[in-house]
């Protein structure tokens, strides 16, 4: 958390590390204590991502095995934190929870005080100016997470001075945000103020009507990309453009085409595709015509995480999807069973959301504000009850 902004442009390398010593330290607890089935997640994620490896090393053939090895550790990232961190189940101390808030403050000031300095200030420092809006997210869920009390509830000023936190994003200007923000007030306003489950009837209602508001604050970008792109095209502009709409179709094509397995690790819309080694699917499906997925500018190949699933196949997107299934449980388990299951079930809800709504056009979840969120939730995960009748005050440490 402390090295959240400067993992974006001054300290790159931070979250493969922290990737590889949780790796390392679940092997060694493992060893040493016997501890293998606490972590039976994480050894089925990196088998599963194993055999991807050995199919795109053996089956397909369109990178080189440095490229490949690299895209594995990418990729892992952000199911490492969350395994590890669900299987370690990190309880926090009062000391902790002031300091985890503190960083999130600063952060978050940090962020906003960088973007007013203007764009090249920005880049310099942090990159991009989406980084604010995601920092003033993570800190908003950080300063929640820290403030549930035993009973479940949150202070009216916790609450506030999340929301502050928040507005400090707004500079970020992205519908991504804006969305996340919409999913947040619903939760944390209107879901922790309920005293009893909603019927599913109204849960479906307010599914949707959360779903249209969201959509709504992103309709102009989507309308950008997919309306007015076309008339530009059609007319000899908006080619700068065509990059994300161009990998997206791409991506469904190869999940249609390449049955079950997809095109394999390092093939297509990944930072190993391109910028460690330039893939042959690019070639293969003409995308390397494409401004800014060319081999001499591959600047926007990692520019959305859903056309990346295309390296998967349908059976990645399965994977992928069950994942988050057995995420759901585990938290329906929390909500029911836990004093805190309300607050603790809005909280991961909008860390889903979040890390769901910015993948679809960012690869947010494999950077290392990704990593964080998932390290967040994969604490809160690690408090679901291993039994339909216990419960649990664990979370009060």
């Amino acid at each position: 958390m402390a090295l959240l902004l400067p993992a974006t442009q001054l300290l790159k390398p931070v979250d493969e590390i922290l990737t590889i010593f949780l790796t390392l330290l679940a092997l060694t607890d493992s060893a040493v204590n016997g501890a293998w089935r606490r972590y039976t997640l994480l050894w089925i994620v990196m088998g599963v991502m194993a055999l991807y490896a050995a199919y795109s090393l053996t089956a397909v053939g369109y990178n080189t095995a440095y490229a490949i090895a690299v895209d594995y550790l990418i990729q892992l990232k952000p199911f490492i934190a969350f395994a590890v961190f669900m299987a370690v189940g990190p309880r926090f101390t009062d000391t902790d929870r002031r300091l985890l808030r503190a960083i999130a403050v600063v952060n978050t000031l940090t962020a906003a005080i960088i973007s007013a300095f203007g764009n090249q200030m920005v880049q310099l420092l942090i990159m991009h100016i989406s980084i604010v809006g995601i920092t003033a997210v993570i800190s908003f869920i950080v300063w929640l997470l820290c403030s549930v009390r035993p009973d479940g509830n949150i202070t009216a000023r916790d609450k506030a001075t999340a929301f502050l936190l928040l507005a400090l994003g707004l500079p970020s200007g992205r519908a991504k945000f804006f969305g996340t923000c919409v999913v947040s007030l619903y939760f944390i306003i209107i879901y922790m103020r309920l005293r009893r489950p909603m019927k599913p009837s109204r849960q479906l209602l307010t599914a949707i009507t959360v779903g249209v508001l969201v959509a709504a604050v992103g309709w102009n970008k989507f309308r950008f990309y997919f309306i007015d792109l076309g008339a530009d095209l059609r007319n000899g502009g908006g080619i700068e453009n065509l990059a994300r709409p161009a990998l997206y179709a791409a991506g469904a094509i190869i999940l249609i085409s390449r049955i079950p397995f997809g095109s394999g690790l390092a093939s297509f819309a990944t930072h190993a595709s391109a910028e460690v080694h330039y893939s042959k699917v690019y070639y293969e499906y003409g995308l390397n015509h494409v401004y800014g997925l060319t081999p001499s500018q591959p600047d926007f190949v990692c520019d959305a995480y859903y056309p990346s699933l295309a390296q998967f196949g349908l059976a990645g997107v399965a994977i992928f999807a069950a994942f988050w299934i057995y995420v759901a449980d585990r938290l329906r388990r929390i909500r029911r069973h836990l004093p805190q299951g309300q607050a603790l079930f809005a909280i991961a809800w909008i860390i889903i959301l979040f890390l769901l709504i910015e993948s679809i056009a960012s690869t947010t979840i494999v950077q290392p504000s990704g990593v964080v969120a998932m390290m967040l939730l994969g604490t809160i995960c690690s408090l679901a009850p291993q039994s339909a009748g216990t419960t649990s005050n664990e979370y009060q440490s």
